[in-house]
C-alpha cells in the first residue's frame, strides 16, 4: 500500500492535493483546463446526432432509437478494440503524446462527421452507412483522449490524494457537460447544426497545442516487462478490489450513454406531439441534461471528499441506488418535457459519474504503479462492453416498446449490481482498502 511517505511531497497543495516533487500547481491548472475541452468535445454527439439524422441524413422515425444507438456505439466500438492497446502504449511512451494525436485526429473527424452526406451523395454511397464510418473515426479519436486524463490524474497523486484528483476530473468533464447543455445546444436553432462540427474541430486544435505546450508526463520510474492480456487478468482475478472496479465501470459507464441519446432521441421524437420542431426539443433536451451536469458540477467536489474518506466501495454502493431510483422514475413519467424528468436525469447521470471516478480511484490504489496504465486501460475496456449491451439493447426496447421499458431496464441491471458489489465487498482486504490518515 502505497503512503504518503513513500512519495517526494513538494510542501505545497493544489485544492487538498499534495503536489510531489517535480510538479507544481500549473502542471494541475493544465490538466484540468485541458480535461474541461476533452468533457465538451466527447459530449458533443449526443447533442448533434439526433437532429442531424433527423434533419440531414434523413432516417426513417421509427427506427430513430436503434439508428441513434448504433451510432453512439461506434465509441464503445472503438474503445473495446483500442483501449487496452493504448493504455500499453501510454506506459510505454507516455499517455501525453498520445492524448496530443488523438486530440488532432478527433478534430479532422468530426469535420468528415458533418459532410458525411455530401461524402455519400459524391461517392455514391448509401448516407447512414458513411455516417456510422465517420462516426467510428471520431470515436477513434476519443479513445487516444479521453483515458489519458484520468491516468495523468493518478501519476500525479499519492493514494489519499486520488479520490480528490478524480472528482476533479469529474468536474471539469461535468463542467464541460454545462458548456454544451445549456449554451451549444442552443446553437444549431440560430446558426444551423454545423455550427457544432466546426466548433469541435477547433476545441480540439486548441486542445492539442495546449497539452503540448504545457503538461508532462510523470511516468513510474521502473518499467514493467509484460502487459499482456493475461497478466492483467491474473492481477484483476486475484483482487476483489479491481473486480468492483472494473465490474462497475461495465454497467454504469452505458448510463451516461443511455441518458444522453436516449432522453435526446425520446424528447426529439416526441416534439412535434408537444408543438416543438426537432431543434426546439434538441435544446429542451439539452437543458435538461445540462441541469444534470449543473448537479454534478456543484456535488462532485463533496463526492470526492467522501471518497476519501468513507471509502470508494461504499460511495459505489450507494451511487448505484441512487441510479437505480433515477432510471425507475424516468421509466414511470411519460413525458420527456417534465420537470420529473429533470430530477430522474440528474439522480441517474450523477450517480454514474461518481461511480466512474470511485472506480477510477480503486484501481489506481491496487494497480501495480508500472503497471498503472494497462490496469487502466483494461478497467475502460469495460465501458464499452456495457455501453454495447446496454445501449444497444435500451434502443431496441425504445422502439419495440416504448422509452419506459429502456429506463426500467437499466433501473433493474443497477440494483441487482449493487447487491452483488454488496456481496463482494465483504472478500476486499485490509490492504485494499483505501489509505486513511
Amino acid at each position: 500500500m502505497e503512503r504518503p511517505h513513500a512519495v517526494p511531497l513538494s510542501g505545497k497543495k493544489f485544492f487538498g492535493i499534495n503536489i510531489l516533487e517535480g510538479l507544481s500547481a500549473g502542471d494541475f491548472w493544465n490538466l484540468y483546463g485541458v480535461t474541461f475541452i476533452v468533457g465538451i468535445v466527447i459530449i458533443i454527439p449526443a447533442i448533434i446526432q439526433p437532429a442531424f439524422l433527423q434533419e440531414v441524413i434523413g432516417i426513417p422515425r421509427n427506427l430513430s432509437g436503434s439508428i441513434n444507438s448504433g451510432l453512439q456505439n461506434m465509441s464503445q466500438i472503438a474503445t473495446l478494440l483500442f483501449i487496452g492497446y493504448l493504455g500499453s502504449l501510454s506506459d510505454k511512451f507516455g499517455r501525453v503524446v498520445l492524448a496530443v494525436i488523438g486530440f488532432i485526429f478527433t478534430g479532422f473527424a468530426y469535420l468528415f462527421f458533418g459532410y458525411a452526406k455530401t461524402i455519400a451523395d459524391v461517392a455514391g454511397l448509401n448516407p447512414i452507412a458513411v455516417t456510422y464510418v465517420c462516426r467510428f473515426m471520431v470515436a477513434v479519436g476519443f479513445v487516444m483522449t479521453w483515458p489519458m486524463f484520468s491516468t495523468l490524474a493518478a501519476d500525479y497523486t499519492i493514494n489519499p490524494d486520488r479520490g480528490k484528483a478524480m472528482a476533479y476530473n469529474g468536474l471539469m468533464m461535468g463542467a464541460g457537460g454545462i458548456v454544451v447543455f445549456s449554451f451549444l445546444s442552443k446553437l444549431p436553432k440560430l446558426y444551423g447544426i454545423m455550427i457544432l462540427f466546426y466548433i469541435c474541430f477547433a476545441l480540439c486544435i486548441i486542445g492539442a497545442l495546449w497539452l503540448k505546450l504545457s503538461l508532462r508526463d510523470r511516468m513510474p520510474e521502473v518499467k514493467a516487462t509484460k502487459r499482456s492480456i493475461k497478466v492483467i487478468y491474473q492481477i484483476v482475478a486475484k483482487s476483489p478490489a479491481l473486480q468492483i472496479s472494473y465490474i462497475g465501470v461495465l454497467i454504469a459507464r452505458a448510463d451516461q450513454m443511455i441518458l444522453g441519446t436516449l432522453v435526446m432521441v425520446w424528447a426529439v421524437h416526441s416534439a412535434r406531439a408537444y408543438g416543438y420542431t426537432h431543434l426546439q426539443a434538441t435544446g429542451i433536451g439539452g437543458t435538461v441534461l445540462g441541469i444534470q451536469m449543473i448537479v454534478s458540477v456543484i456535488l462532485t467536489p463533496l463526492f470526492g471528499y467522501l471518497i476519501d474518506r468513507i471509502g470508494r466501495i461504499p460511495i459505489i454502493i450507494f451511487s448505484f441506488f441512487l441510479g437505480t431510483a433515477g432510471f425507475l422514475i424516468l421509466g414511470y413519467v411519460g413525458n420527456p418535457f417534465s420537470k420529473w424528468v429533470w430530477l430522474g436525469v440528474s439522480m441517474a447521470g450523477f450517480a454514474q459519474g461518481v461511480i466512474n471516478m470511485a472506480s477510477n480511484a480503486l484501481a489506481a490504489n491496487v494497480a501495480p504503479k508500472p503497471l498503472l496504465g494497462s490496469i487502466m486501460g483494461g478497467k475502460n475496456s469495460m465501458a464499452p462492453i456495457g455501453s454495447l449491451i446496454f445501449l444497444q439493447l435500451g434502443g431496441f426496447l425504445f422502439d419495440q416498446y416504448g422509452p419506459a421499458s429502456a429506463f426500467y431496464m437499466k433501473g433493474i441491471v443497477n440494483f441487482v449490481t449493487m447487491l452483488w458489489i454488496v456481496v463482494l465487498s465483504k472478500k476486499v482486504v485490509e490492504e485494499e482498502i483505501p489509505y486513511k490518515p
